[in-house]
């Protein structure tokens, strides 16, 4: 990978993070929740399926493991 592609990704992850981060409110955090934990994840697995270019099912089923593993979710929305 190309030092743009990377910080391309890297952006793009922060990027996703925070705004779900802002979507959230104070309440997330307020509630026991670790940000790191959760929101970093996201943030995470945002820029790697960025980074490795994957398309709109891969990156759905990354994210909805990544949301079942981080928050303990039982649930997710991949089909």
């Amino acid at each position: 990978m190309t030092g743009l592609a990377f910080l391309d990704a890297y952006i793009f992850g922060v990027e996703v993070a925070a705004k779900i981060g802002v979507g959230m409110g104070s309440g997330h955090q307020s509630a026991g929740w670790h940000t790191t934990g959760t929101l970093a994840t996201l943030g995470a697995v945002s820029a790697l399926a960025r980074l490795y270019r994957l398309d709109v099912q891969a990156t759905r089923q990354a994210i909805g493991m990544t949301c079942s593993m981080a928050g303990g979710s039982k649930e997710t929305s991949v089909p």
